[in-house]
């Protein structure tokens, strides 16, 4: 063996033996460590309040730290540290906050060759990630360290509220009277984002969901009020902090406006105020091109400071009416029913829609009796009637035929919605 292969077969041993002897020598550390979370714009204003609630990780490893934060999208829980399915699970330990907004970590673990203080005691730095649906994933900007075998009381930590809180109201009333709407819902559509233009909301950079955020309904003076939460925008968010949204009405058998009346775009209900342009419910159509359910007002700015605003009252046109109709054809002459009658029921008179069904048994108290027919609920539009008045009340002018019989009576020549009759026809 030549000299160089002596050395380095020396070098080696001696390598060896040092990582042998340090890996001999591992020291494993404990500690445990309180703290405390608060808002941050609160105590800016004087006020200490602990945040309630919210998850708090801690990590020993900053590129895991670091992984995790990154890894978070805002509102997709799946993102979160401690979200169910995921591959690995990077933090340490995780706790909750209590009401005043305190946490406690105990049991935390390291282990190092190069202990900063000997033997007997180390410090490292630990990182700590916190979430809660008011304030996002936020993680600690000013560095904590925790010595080995005490309590380390860790610096409070203040996070920043994520969301504004506006509150919005309005009024809608009845186009056939003018009249308080009761009971009527309301969908309110909060963006997820959009932006400023000279310290307003740019209407052409809202960007709504596809759901409702927020639903309720009109009381008996037909008004209605929602307390809605929108997000800091970045760039102006600390000095604008306002929103718009949308409002819609997904009242059944309602509508904003009537786009075959006035003005072609749909304005001759509420003047304006009200469009039609955006497909909402994402089937395919608009309000224009016929889904009433997608009429919608945009609403005025709403501050960050839950003084109320007005979004203006709306007027709802009822377009299409409803009744179940059903009945007995009965012998004028001896009051007996006739089974096996064939009815027909066109609305409107003249119109195209003809509804048929034939009487037959029924039992009733005294027993199995003759001629009971049911046509269910049938429906009816605005378009179908023709007299202005009638328009307001939903009452259709309708023609009967009683195959192959005549009816002397009792066939009615007009229809009123959810009146639901019973009618007796008496024909020879």
């Amino acid at each position: 063996m030549n000299r160089n292969s002596s050395c380095l077969v020396y070098w080696y041993s001696v390598i060896f033996i040092v990582l042998h002897v340090s890996m001999g020598c591992s020291m494993v550390f404990t500690s445990s460590i309180n703290g405390r979370i608060i808002d941050k714009e609160l105590r800016e204003q004087g006020t200490v309040q602990g945040i309630a609630d919210a998850r708090v990780f801690l990590y020993t490893e900053k590129k895991a730290w670091e992984k995790d934060f990154s890894n978070y999208r805002e509102g997709d829980l799946t993102t979160l540290p401690d979200a169910p399915g995921r591959s690995e699970y990077n933090y340490f330990q995780s706790t909750v906050t209590n009401a005043q907004g305190n946490f406690q970590i105990s049991g935390i673990i390291w282990h190092t060759y190069f202990s900063q203080f000997g033997k007997t005691a180390d410090r490292i730095e630990i990182f700590l990630l916190v979430y809660h649906p008011d304030y996002g994933l936020v993680k600690n900007e000013n560095p904590y360290f925790i010595v080995s075998d005490v309590t380390t009381e860790l610096p409070v930590m203040e996070i920043e509220d994520i969301w504004n809180k506006g509150r919005i109201f309005g009024k809608v009333l009845n186009w056939k009277d003018n009249t308080p709407l009761a009971n009527t819902s309301i969908a309110v559509y909060v963006p997820d984002c959009w932006s400023y233009s000279g310290g307003s909301v740019s209407d052409s950079s809202l960007i709504f969901p596809n759901s409702p955020t927020y639903t309720t309904t009109t009381d008996t003076d037909g008004t209605w009020s929602i307390t809605i939460r929108f997000k800091k925008m970045p760039g102006m968010s600390d000095t604008v902090n306002k929103t718009k949204v949308l409002i819609t009405w997904p009242h059944l058998d309602w509508r904003a406006e009537d786009p075959t009346e006035g003005n072609p775009l749909g304005t001759s209900i509420n003047n304006g105020l009200v469009y039609g342009d955006r497909d909402i419910n994402k089937n395919g159509r608009n309000a224009m091109q016929g889904d009433n359910s997608d009429w919608y007002m945009l609403s005025p700015e709403i501050p960050a400071n839950e003084q109320p605003i007005d979004a203006g009252t709306v007027t709802l046109q009822r377009w299409r009416f409803r009744s179940t109709v059903s009945g007995r054809v009965v012998n004028n002459s001896t009051g007996q029913g006739i089974s096996g009658v064939e009815i027909t029921l066109t609305i409107p008179t003249g119109g195209t829609k003809s509804y048929i069904v034939t009487a037959a048994p029924q039992s009733t108290q005294t027993g199995i009796e003759d001629g009971f027919f049911n046509f269910g609920e049938l429906v009816w539009e605005l378009s179908d009637i023709t007299n202005p008045e009638d328009k307001k009340t939903g009452k259709v002018p309708v023609t009967w035929s009683i195959s192959p019989y005549t009816c002397d009576s009792g066939a009615p020549s007009n229809l009123m919605p959810d009146q639901n009759p019973f009618i007796v026809l008496r024909v020879h």
